[in-house]
Parts: C-alpha cells; structure tokens; sequence
C-alpha cells in the first residue's frame, strides 16, 4: 500500500478506547487515486489475509480535509 501511486504513508496502531481494536491509517493524494488502489487485485489478496485475522466486520471511516 505504501508504495501505491497517491499514497502518502500507512501506519498500524491501537486504540486507546478499545484495547482490542487496532486501526489502519492511510493517507491519499486523493479519494480517486485510493479508489483506483482499492481495485486493483494486489488490494483483494490484501484485504482477503486481513478479513481472516478479524473476529468482527472492520468499520471504515474516510475522512477528508476541511
């Protein structure tokens, strides 16, 4: 992900609301260049490996400047 065309950087950290929960943060040139990433096959074998790790759905926030 990191090396994707308009990704700026991704990070693994946990939360300190939910000492269970850990949150993926990427950041993106745009929402276009992450949805082109997002739909590339490299991203389904990505998602696949991490979907079987889950003990529950991920709940996805894009969040967008002001």
């Amino acid at each position: 992900m990191r090396d994707a065309p308009g990704c700026f950087g991704a990070q693994v950290t946990s939360s300190d609301r939910k000492e269970e929960q850990l949150i993926l943060v990427s950041r993106w040139q745009s929402l276009e260049a992450m949805d082109k990433y997002n739909a590339q096959p490299e991203f389904a074998g990505f998602q696949r490996e991490i979907m079987s790790s889950l003990t529950s759905a991920p709940d996805v926030e894009i969040l967008t400047t002001a």
